[in-house]
């Protein structure tokens, strides 16, 4: 199932209602990053197609290194 963000959001809430909100989000944005930085950074790396750690370049060929 797909959901695009902009059909779940409100239409015709307040200034003050819109600012509470994205206060909210940013924070809890802020939150989970810190929580999760490490997991996710991890994942990052382990999941990057151009990881120098996993890739090796040889004659301008780029293969993974059998090492790591």
């Amino acid at each position: 199932m797909i959901t695009h963000l902009h059909n779940i959001f409100p239409e015709g809430i307040s200034d003050e209602t819109a600012f509470h909100l994205v206060e909210f989000f940013m924070y809890l944005s802020s939150e989970l990053d810190v929580h999760y930085f490490a997991q996710s950074k991890r994942y990052q790396e382990e999941n990057s197609t151009m990881n120098p750690t996993k890739y090796i370049r040889k004659n301008n060929n780029i293969k993974l290194d059998e090492n790591f």
